[in-house]
């Protein structure tokens, strides 16, 4: 069984205009027979100014709580996180850090089993899904084209939008689509 052995932090500056947000966090945990789980933490600009704190964070948390462990005991090491790091006050940035190693840890397992991750959460449910993303590229005419569809699909009453943001709102009577 593959054990942790290493963690890795990625603090991804973007460029002007910074659509994304400032700084983009990533962790890659890795196991001691070269399996490699990459995770985010969405906390958007929770860390601004703090990027080098981030970096120690998520190495003090591996070498506190995982370095060692048995990388596809995922569900245990996810309350293992939880409980430790949860005790009275949690917080976003707290949940940011967890959920980029619970993430890490849902992709070796994985590789390790040479399987898509839907099939270790029961299985393919749909053959297509929608996508998100609220990083846009203006000034490429492709992608600008799609905005502009988008913005068709909008008025169905199926999403909505802000500046910079899609937000999918499911259907009440399916709310499989």
């Amino acid at each position: 069984m593959p054990k942790l052995s290493a963690v890795r932090s990625f603090v991804i500056e973007t460029a002007p205009p910074h659509k994304g947000g400032r700084h983009w966090y990533f962790i890659k945990l890795e196991t001691d027979d070269g399996l490699e789980g990459w995770g985010e933490t969405a906390v958007l600009g929770c860390f601004f100014g703090l990027e080098s704190g981030y970096e120690a964070l998520v190495k003090d948390v591996f070498d506190t709580h995982l370095k060692g462990e048995e990388a596809l005991d995922r569900e245990r090491l996810y309350h293992k996180l939880y409980h430790k790091m949860t005790h009275l006050h949690p917080d976003y940035s707290t949940f940011g850090i967890i959920s980029a190693f619970d993430t890490a840890l849902w992709d070796i397992c994985g590789k390790h089993y040479q399987t898509p991750v839907y099939n270790l959460l029961g299985g393919r449910f749909r053959d297509r899904i929608r996508t998100y993303t609220y990083v846009y590229d203006d000034a490429d005419p492709v992608h600008a084209a799609k905005g502009v569809s988008l913005v068709k699909f909008l008025n169905t009453g199926q999403a909505c939008i802000s500046p910079n943001r899609i937000f999918v709102q499911r259907r009440i009577l399916d709310p499989f689509l």
